[in-house]
């Protein structure tokens, strides 16, 4: 399997969790930012431009191989030339494999981060009530929902943080066909996972809301 073949079934990974993906992340957005661009279109965009920027590469280094074997005078220099381009152009890849890498890590942090700020909105408003003439009555259920949502968000976190280790292995075994479909599974699984676990940390904030 190609880096350009996995780099494919990365980018088919994203594009088929994306209809669960962009409701779930868009929970997670905060409303109080209207003077600066959202965090996820900064990802998207600097995403869109590294992806660019490598594409660009690759363009140029094959026009630079197809000039340079026009002008190689024997086969040994046109084997040299060929090989130098496959290697460029593979570690290009390899860069833009990278990149989709990042994008995940970085719209699931901030995703993530979103909701601890949503817990710390939640706890103020019950330190604000604890010391009025109003307290929240049900003030111990919300704050144990709020510790199981941090929870979630700690081992949430720790697989995102792995996402790119996962997707290394994909790399590092691209010649091994036989193994790379189940590291893709591995992906495909976790990056779910992830992206279920925000829901339900989403939800369980909802619910703790509804007892203010």
């Amino acid at each position: 399997m190609t880096t350009k073949q996995l780099f494919t079934g990365l980018v088919t990974t994203s594009l088929v969790l994306t209809p669960v993906m962009v409701p779930v992340l868009a929970l997670a957005e905060d409303n109080n930012s209207s003077t600066t661009p959202s965090s996820f279109q900064q990802i998207r965009e600097e995403y869109r431009q590294k992806v660019e920027e490598i594409r660009s590469n690759i363009k140029d280094t094959k026009e630079d191989r197809h000039d340079d074997l026009k002008n190689a005078t024997n086969t040994d220099d046109r084997l040299k030339i060929r090989d130098e381009a496959r290697l460029k152009i593979r570690d290009l890849r390899e860069q833009r494999i990278g990149a989709l890498a990042d994008k995940f890590v970085a719209r699931f942090t901030a995703a993530l981060a979103r909701e601890s700020r949503f817990i710390t909105r939640i706890q103020f408003i019950l330190d604000q009530r604890a010391t009025s003439s109003n307290p929240v009555t049900n003030a111990s259920q919300i704050e144990t929902k709020l510790g199981e949502a941090k929870t979630m968000i700690d081992s949430t976190q720790v697989l995102v943080n792995n996402l790119p280790n996962q997707i290394s292995l994909i790399v590092a075994s691209s010649t091994a066909s036989t193994t790379v479909p189940a590291q893709f599974k591995a992906v495909h699984e976790a990056v779910s996972t992830i992206i279920q676990d925000i829901k339900d940390i989403h939800v369980k904030l909802v619910e703790a809301i509804k007892l203010i």
